[in-house]
């Protein structure tokens, strides 16, 4: 789940990244923290911002699954 914190030491938090800083080299599991994120967020935008726009219902896919498994 983006912007979730994981059980680990530090609070490492899920944090969504847009191409150009995949090529980082301090990029790693504990680049983004609890202590962190935030400042990370204030200095750039959310690269899942447009997330929305992107949505669609599940319905379709639940309708088909439920037609397959009955048969």
């Amino acid at each position: 789940m983006p912007y979730s914190l994981r059980p680990k030491p530090g609070a490492p938090v899920a944090t969504p990244l847009d191409w150009q800083e995949l090529d980082r080299a301090d990029l790693g599991p504990q680049r983004y923290a609890l202590r962190n994120v935030l400042r990370r967020l204030a200095q750039k935008d959310d690269p899942w911002r447009p997330i929305r726009s992107h949505a669609a219902s599940a319905k379709w896919a639940r309708q088909r699954l439920e037609k397959h498994i009955s048969g």
